[in-house]
């Protein structure tokens, strides 16, 4: 009876050992032909805690990415029109007008005058898309004639025309008598930098991973792995880089001063002096 246990028990040893030497064999000739990178994932998803560690870590740079969009004083998007903004655009104006005024009376050789026109058309923009279609176009045309004035060969005469301009628009465009037409706003959106939008897309395909993955699977059929490679870098890197100088080039970086807090509905009576008016 002892041999015939022995018996068994090495032959149950044996057929274990066959069958973990099999299951090594197949494992190696699935692995083989394999690239480094999938040997690594294939060793790294056998490690259930350093999955769950990437897991945890990829949702503290998730949340670390989207805090412009999630922890601020900013309505993600409303209707109604911004008093304050408009105020601060029609400040800045007049400090830029006057800073002009002030290069092209000095009119120091080699001084660059470029940055004043870049805020003025930025300025211009702002006030003008707070206003109805036929004042934000009598507004764009004041901007047109600074542009020119301020490019102009006669020095005496552009500094007249700037200083007439700049009192136009203090005397016909000051906010206390404007009324500002409701649109919709985003400012959350609006106040984003190309770095941020950049980091977010990033972001966003590291999370779409599996999917634009398999796509790139199908596409390149039959192609080597080092297309996939390539193909994998170059979208990854090529999207948050074009994402990110589109939105730089579009839309400009400006700072929010805005207390969104202090804002009041329309329907209310101290609507008049809020610095922002909601219609919804």
């Amino acid at each position: 009876m002892e041999t015939n246990s022995a018996t068994t028990n090495s032959a149950s040893t044996v057929s274990a050992s066959t069958v973990s030497a099999s299951t090594a064999v197949q494992r190696n000739g699935e692995l083989r032909g394999k690239s480094q990178s999938a040997l690594i994932w294939f060793e790294f998803r056998k490690r259930r805690m350093a999955v769950a560690a990437a897991g945890l870590i990829l949702c503290l740079v998730t949340a670390s990415i989207f805090a412009p969009l999630l922890a601020n004083g900013r309505p993600i998007y409303y209707e109604g029109f911004n008093r304050f903004e408009y105020q601060e655009a029609a400040r800045t104006l007049r400090g830029a007008l006057t800073q002009l005024i002030d290069a092209r009376t000095a009119e120091k050789p080699g001084a660059n005058i470029e940055p004043f026109f870049k805020t003025i058309a930025l300025q211009i923009r702002l006030m003008a898309n707070a206003l109805a279609p036929e004042k934000g176009a009598e507004l764009r045309t004041l901007g047109e004639q600074m542009q020119a004035a301020g490019r102009s060969v006669d020095r005496t005469a552009a500094v007249e025309e700037l200083k007439r301009l700049q009192r136009e628009v203090r005397s016909h465009f000051d906010v206390k008598e404007m009324t500002l037409v409701s649109r919709p706003n985003w400012p959350v959106i609006a106040s984003l930098s190309g770095t941020e939008v950049g980091f977010i897309a990033a972001n966003l395909l590291l999370l779409l991973w599996p999917c634009w993955n398999w796509l790139l699977r199908r596409t390149m059929t039959g192609q080597r792995d080092r297309w996939h490679r390539w193909g994998t870098i170059g979208l990854f890197c090529g999207i948050p880089l074009l994402v990110s100088s589109l939105w730089w080039w579009v839309i400009p970086v400006r700072v929010d001063r805005t207390d969104y807090k202090a804002g009041l509905l329309a329907a209310e009576a101290d609507s008049a002096k809020a610095p922002v008016v909601f219609e919804t």
